[in-house]
């Protein structure tokens, strides 16, 4: 039973959580349900009654189960909440009083009478229940079934959605919640992005809330916005990134900021799906309809074809032909961006029509819902041939578009294009074969294209190719087939998947040809290595970063005696009878950068240690024990420079290797100590440049002689709960501090910088000659 001081009777009352969860709100619940009850029993027959009057009945009961939706979304919220504003027991109180329909139900009313005072007091609580989800603290509002996204998109209920969507309240409609303090405090969090990131956000305002979406979707669609590009080596802090890794950088940021919600729901290592919930979303959608980044129809706010505003035009379901109109009123050349939200049967478009677009970058007509429930079709591919017009087009994606048996010549004329979607395109059967003319092209997807049994020898032009899915090798005898051989030239290839219908592949030859794929990186679902792979005797660089599903590595990997680089040599079960060990892989004299994983807890053993002495050449050692938890989280292996090593773990007690004279770079991630190894001192580490410590219980970084100094130029320190530091006693340890980032640090004091870092002035000719190295302007 609740106290006395959770609630109170039908006066004032000052509630806590556990009065509002347990006592006030399913109260009020139960009263709408009495309203409901008493509506379904009284409903207006056919006979007596007039159609207004069955409307308003109806309106009515629609309302009352919208009002118990919300109260129970509002619960589920406030079980995260450990503080409740003042001001809110005010709007407690005054629903508490509105909730009694008692004397409506069994007065004496006439029916116009009580049905005017039901529908006044469901206007009264309606505000009420519209101000308390706004009071509710951005970081604990809810995504659940119960919540605005249930209701709109197909709910359980009794009524049908569609019949009544007008007369449900949407948030961004509402001008109370555009002026409250809860959308407020997300234009906050909006305007502290960077112009990029705020960019990529907007583009969820077209996202049903709740929709789950692929990383690999939006990341797409930001490249051919132009919002996100690889980011090349210039000297600076970071190595070379891919729009990938770019990407990622942005979709952490935006989690961080509680703008999109991760999910995982298989609980792989790599998070690759977000969602938005639907405060956020309508949040979004007002800020992107006042930039004017998309138009939206003046009604619901609904995404519209017409882009009177904007430079973005959507196809939805019903109104799609909007934009042939739209496109005679409108000029045609400012449109950049078509993009397909739900409309099933794109090919309504003319030639002609296409041919007027000239300056668009991105046409997504295909799917971009990760269900393939979603239908898309198309009577053949003669409204594509206006796609030779546009000549600035980035990407083009035909996702799950049924009816496409082949692509028209037009699309090779897209000299422009970067990425090319044809996912799920089962009726694809053959690709033209001027592709090879798509000079720039980046990324060709061709997962889930069974109809192709081989692939144009146009694809060996593609030479800024990063990403191939789904390389056909079929017959070999086809006239035009292009082979492994043929795309082995294709040297900025990193990811590679190849499908294959014959039974003797690989065959000697195409070891040979694979040999020559020296960049392809990641596949997670690669689950052993042939026994055979020793006779690659050329084999300078074997890159399995990613390869999760690995567990082992063969012997054979012994004999690669040309191997200079190998990430990711795992160290799995030890008694597995073909297993590669630290001793074998030691004979390998020009290898200069091992990258280990390991699944057992006791690594390095004292045998492990002996063995690694023996690795004399490496300049780079990346170490990585498997922690559970890092499981569940976003992935990413650290990058690092030359002559570096990197410890990440999650086991305890654990001692390391000696003689770290040639380090410049140390990586620790979940250390799991709370005091410093004795290796980790300046005497210890004379060329160390680079110090990052991510995660763990570490709470001490000071040197352990008063007169021993860091000579570290980047220190980045994140999660580190323990750490105890002040500001001046770290610019006393580390005279050299060029650059800091601190993140979520709380024992780290006065520290005068935010998670984006801090540059700071070099206070010696040492800082001064490294702000030069790494092109850092004070």
């Amino acid at each position: 039973m609740p106290s006395s001081d959770q609630c109170s009777g039908a006066g004032s009352a000052n509630f806590n959580v556990a009065g509002i969860n347990d006592v006030v709100l399913p109260d009020v619940v139960s009263s709408l349900q009495q309203v409901e009850d008493f509506l379904s029993q009284n409903r207006p027959n056919n006979n007596g009654s007039s159609h207004s009057s069955q409307d308003e009945h109806q309106i009515m009961g629609n309302e009352v189960e919208m009002l118990k939706k919300d109260l129970i979304y509002i619960r589920e919220s406030f079980k995260n909440l450990k503080v409740y504003v003042d001001t809110t027991n005010a709007l407690l109180n005054a629903l508490k009083q509105r909730s009694s329909f008692n004397d409506l139900l069994t007065g004496g009313l006439n029916v116009s009478s009580r049905d005017k005072q039901i529908r006044a007091k469901l206007r009264a609580i309606n505000e009420i229940v519209m101000e308390l989800k706004l009071r509710i603290p951005l970081p604990y509002k809810l995504s659940s079934k119960e919540s605005d996204a249930h209701r709109y998109t197909g709910g359980d209920t009794e009524f049908d959605d569609s019949d009544v969507i007008d007369d449900l309240p949407v948030l961004h409609v509402d001008t109370g919640f555009r002026n409250s303090l809860a959308f407020n405090d997300f234009r906050s969090v909006y305007e502290s992005l960077d112009s990029t990131t705020k960019l990529c956000l907007l583009c969820f305002a077209l996202i049903p809330e709740n929709e789950i979406v692929k990383k690999r979707f939006m990341t797409y669609w930001w490249v051919g916005e132009g919002f996100v590009s690889p980011e090349v080596d210039d000297g600076t802090l970071e190595e070379r990134l891919s729009v990938e890794e770019v990407a990622d950088e942005i979709f952490e940021q935006l989690a961080k900021k509680h703008c999109i919600e991760p999910v995982n729901e298989k609980h792989r290592r790599v998070v690759d799906s977000y969602k938005m919930n639907p405060f956020i979303r309508s949040a979004v959608i007002v800020l992107a309809k006042e930039a004017g980044f998309f138009d939206f129809d003046d009604r619901n706010w609904n995404p519209s074809a017409n882009f009177k505003t904007s430079y973005r035009a959507c196809l939805v379901d019903g109104f799609s032909q909007q934009l042939a109109k739209s496109s005679s009123e409108l000029d045609p050349k400012k449109l950049q961006t078509i993009f397909n939200v739900n409309e099933p049967y794109p090919d309504f478009f003319k030639s002609e029509w296409f041919s007027k677009f000239k300056n668009v970058k991105v046409l997504y007509l295909g799917r971009w819902q990760s269900s393939a429930k979603h239908h898309i079709e198309v009577d053949g591919v003669e409204f594509l041939e206006g796609l030779k017009s546009m000549k600035l087009l980035r990407l083009l994606s035909l996702q799950g578009i049924l009816g496409i048996t082949e692509l028209p010549d037009s699309v090779c004329k897209l000299l422009n294009l970067r990425i090319l979607d044809l996912r799920a395109c089962q009726n694809l059967e053959a690709l033209p074969n001027g592709i090879g003319s798509l000079v720039n092209l980046t990324r060709l997807d061709l997962s889930e294209c069974y109809s192709l049994d081989y692939m144009p020898k146009g694809i060996m032009w593609l030479s800024k190719l990063r990403v191939l899915k789904r390389f056909v090798i079929g017959n070999r005898l086809h006239e035009n087939s292009c082979t492994l051989d043929d795309l082995s030239g294709l040297k900025e290839l990193r990811k590679l998947s190849i499908y294959t219908i014959t039974e003797d592949f690989p065959n000697e030859d195409d070891e040979i040809d694979l040999q020559k794929f020296e960049n392809l990186e990641s596949c997670q679902n690669l689950e052993a290595l042939p026994n055979g792979i020793g006779s690659l005797v050329n084999l300078t660089r074997l890159d399995l970063s990613e390869c999760y599903s690995l567990d082992y590595m063969p012997k054979g990997i012994m004999w690669l005696s040309k191997l200079r680089v190998l990430k990711r040599f795992v160290i799995g079960n030890r008694l597995h009878e073909n297993s590669c060990t630290l001793d074998d892989l030691s004979g390998l004299k020009e290898l200069r950068k091992l990258s280990i994983y390991t699944i057992t807890e006791d690594f390095p053993n004292e045998d492990d240690e002996i063995y690694l002495q023996k690795f004399k050449n490496l300049e780079k050692l990346t170490i990585e024990w498997e922690d559970n938890q890092e499981k569940i989280r976003a992935a990413a292996l650290v990058k690092t420079l030359s002559k570096t090593f990197t410890f990440k773990q999650g086991g305890q007690g654990h001692t390391y290797p000696q003689g770290f004279e040639k380090l410049k770079k140390l990586d620790l991630n979940c250390y799991p100590l709370t005091y410093a190894p004795s290796w980790l001192r300046p005497g210890k580490l004379l060329k160390l440049e680079k110090l990052y410590i991510r995660r763990g219980n570490l709470r001490n970084l000071s040197p352990g002689q008063e007169n021993e100094k860091w000579k570290v130029n980047i220190l980045r320190l994140k999660f580190l709960s323990n750490l105890k530091m002040d500001w001046k006693e770290l610019l006393s340890s580390f005279p050299g501090l060029i650059y800091l980032e601190k993140y979520k640090c709380p024992k780290l004091t006065f520290f005068p910088c935010n998670e984006n870092g801090i540059v700071l002035k070099p206070r010696n000719e040492a800082g001064k000659i490294a702000a030069a190295r790494y092109n850092i302007v004070y």
